[in-house]
């Protein structure tokens, strides 16, 4: 049985801004931090050349990032920033009361914003930040949440040609419904969010027990044509974990969903692993914790956050 979503991938180029821009905009911590050397079982998997991974483990109340450096990778610069409707993992969001300090904590950790926090008509606050290497985040302050609250993961979020078709994917390997689905502009607003153009997309939101998972179709302007399966060891978000009880079952059932398996199981020191692409292509890792192992989803301080604060709206 899938317990939740474990963790979101970013490769980065450098592992300590990484974290300490996670550490300052929303107070998340490094819980581990190691070295996957060539002797690694899963080098086999990730890098066919052994060269060493640089990996922390960052954790927030509900889920965890998990970064990746190899130190072979170059900054990117200019175009090759993608845009928001870039089709794959495309964000995450930090949710929190205060946008505004959401957006004060982006800027002083060298980050950006696409735009000043504003308000879709939901009475929520919402921006799209950029994190000192240009990996998109999303920033957004609910005025119903507790003032005590400390930030939080509200949802993972994929960009997609084929709504439906991954819709009902992961409706199939979660086993949950849809909590809502709508369209969003066209509008100033959703143009200055997001600093496109004649912005029309549409978007579902499907819950796991820790968070959401959040799909994006843009009608206008169209995705990027051309998608370039991530790998691994990419700069940007590369896979997301769905942590399990039972890998054997669920990695079936991922298969006889429409995924494509690109690794057999692997043991670690702490969990079994494995790995498969989901009908667009995006890397999921599916993983199996021992019960020694002391990072997994139901170690972290709240679970809970989304579905209670949801509860909460008016």
């Amino acid at each position: 049985m899938i317990a939740g979503l474990h963790h979101i991938g970013l490769g980065v180029a450098d592992l300590d801004n990484a974290t300490a821009f996670f550490e300052n905009v929303a107070s998340f911590s490094v819980v581990s931090r190691y070295t996957l050397d060539a002797d690694n079982p899963l080098q086999d998997v990730l890098n066919k050349g052994g060269i060493p991974i640089e990996v922390a483990l960052i954790a927030g109340p509900n889920g965890y990032i998990q970064c990746t450096a190899t130190g072979s990778v170059t900054d990117r610069k200019g175009d090759t920033v993608p845009p928001i409707n870039t089709s794959g993992i495309r964000h995450f969001c930090l949710q929190n009361r205060d946008c505004d300090m959401l957006a004060d904590g982006v800027r002083d950790a060298s980050g950006s914003l696409i735009a000043d926090p504003l308000d879709l008509g939901t009475g929520n606050q919402y921006a799209y930040a950029r994190d000192s290497e240009g990996n998109i985040i999303e920033i957004e302050g609910l005025p119903f949440a507790p003032v005590e609250q400390s930030t939080w993961i509200g949802h993972i979020a994929f960009v997609t040609p084929k709504l439906d078709r991954l819709i009902n994917f992961y409706r199939k390997i979660l086993g949950t419904d849809l909590q809502g689905r709508s369209m969003v502009g066209p509008g100033p607003q959703s143009d200055k969010m997001g600093g496109l153009r004649d912005t029309q997309l549409e978007g579902a939101w499907l819950p796991t027990d820790n968070m959401l998972l959040e799909f994006w179709q843009f009608h206008s302007p169209l995705s990027p044509s051309k998608h370039r399966c991530t790998t691994m060891l990419d700069l940007g978000y590369t896979h997301i974990c769905l942590e399990t009880d039972d890998l054997d079952h669920d990695f079936e059932q991922m298969i006889e969903a429409g995924a494509t398996a690109i690794s057999e199981p692997v043991e670690t020191c702490n969990a079994r692993v494995q790995f498969a692409r989901d009908p667009d292509g995006n890397i999921i890792q599916l993983l199996e914790p021992q019960e020694s192992f002391s990072q997994t989803i139901k170690y972290l301080d709240d679970i809970g956050i989304c579905s209670r604060t949801d509860a909460l709206r008016q």
